[in-house]
């Protein structure tokens, strides 16, 4: 880092020179930042992708959980209708 003192020996050059060197240094971090972000945000996509087929499959797993549960009602109910009826018949 520079300190005050010796911006004020140093000639205009030499101080564009080193505002260069410290844009440069500012770009370069920039870029990194830039191509991180580009990551994340690739890899939230993908996520999201997945939460979207995973959401897909709950779907139809709670819609057969749903249909599977109906059946067995209707089930008991015919077997309990037929039961009764079977011995309502026999009297």
């Amino acid at each position: 880092m520079i300190i005050k003192a010796e911006l004020k020996t140093m000639s205009d050059q030499e101080f564009q020179f080193l505002v260069l060197q410290r844009l440069d240094q500012i770009e370069e971090r920039f870029d990194k930042i830039d191509s991180r972000f580009e990551k994340v945000e690739n890899r939230l996509d993908h996520l999201k992708s997945n939460l979207e087929k995973f959401n897909d499959k709950f779907s139809n797993y709670q819609q057969s959980v749903q249909w599977v549960v109906q059946l067995a009602f209707t089930l008991i109910a015919s077997a309990t209708i037929t039961i009764i009826i079977s011995s309502v018949l026999r009297r």
